[in-house]
């Protein structure tokens, strides 16, 4: 995982270990755009990003069905 510009890009396997680290990385201001380089994330890292409000860019067919169908509503 590292930050570049106001992009967080995802480029390793993240498990339900890295959530704080990752939740922690969404609250800085300057990141808009999260980039899923790798489609090896837990469920927990599913649910941080979809609570994050962050717009998410994947090419994982799979992950991009979810965030394009599920909306969260505060």
């Amino acid at each position: 995982m590292k930050i570049e510009n106001n992009n967080l890009i995802i480029d390793e396997t993240l498990s339900d270990e890295n959530v704080e680290e990752l939740i922690i990385a969404l609250k800085q201001k300057e990141i808009q755009i999260v980039k899923i380089d790798n489609d090896e994330v837990s469920s927990g890292i599913v649910q941080a990003l979809w609570c994050s409000g962050k717009k998410i860019e994947t090419e994982s067919l799979f992950l991009s069905k979810f965030f394009e169908n599920v909306k969260v509503v505060s």
